[in-house]
């Protein structure tokens, strides 16, 4: 142990993954023998619950703000997509994207405009990585499978638009006038 962590005075909670979050201390180190006793170990006890819950505070603010301004992002590329504005829709998707990276709908948007710019792979990337956060996505399987179709993957193409139409049968008929569509 060097001189840096002697005299370190800050306690970590631990995950089986590590540290992850640092809790201040408010005085010295406690004394482990006076640490247990009934009447310190409440007053301790009751610094750390409230730091800890200001902390849990304070990450949940910054979570709402992270996800207020990835909404912005998502509604400007929305409408730069509905203006045909493809290049400009696509910052606005990538920009929400390093933002909150565990949205389907976000990929799904993506992947229609990388398609729109006629970029099959990147499209066919993204669709999968809707698939991943939500595997029945008949957007996202739709995207996929148009993908595959541009990159010359037929079979594979159709293998995705059976599957879509079984997990969608009330929308088959509009998934095959779809694939009819990118085929012609």
């Amino acid at each position: 142990m060097d001189s840096d962590d002697e005299n370190n005075n800050e306690l970590y909670a631990v995950s089986s993954e590590g540290p992850f979050f640092q809790i201040p201390n408010h005085e010295q180190p406690p004394d482990p023998d006076k640490m247990f006793a009934i009447d310190n170990c409440g007053d301790y006890l009751g610094k750390v619950f409230i730091d800890l819950q200001e902390t849990i505070k304070a990450q949940e603010k910054s979570k709402k703000k992270t996800y207020e301004k990835k909404d912005v992002f998502m509604r400007e590329g929305n409408k730069a997509f509905r203006e045909r504005d493809y290049k400009k829709a696509l910052k606005n998707y990538n920009k929400a994207i390093d933002l909150v990276m565990d949205s389907c709908v976000l990929y799904t948007n993506r992947a229609m405009t990388y398609l729109k710019l006629k970029k099959p792979r990147r499209a066919l990337v993204d669709a999968s990585s809707a698939l991943y956060w939500n595997p029945e996505n008949m957007k996202a399987l739709i995207y996929k499978a148009q993908a595959l179709y541009l990159m010359g993957d037929v079979m594979e193409s159709d293998l995705i638009v059976a599957k879509a139409c079984e997990i969608h049968p009330e929308k088959a008929g509009t998934i095959k006038k779809i694939q009819k569509e990118w085929e012609s």
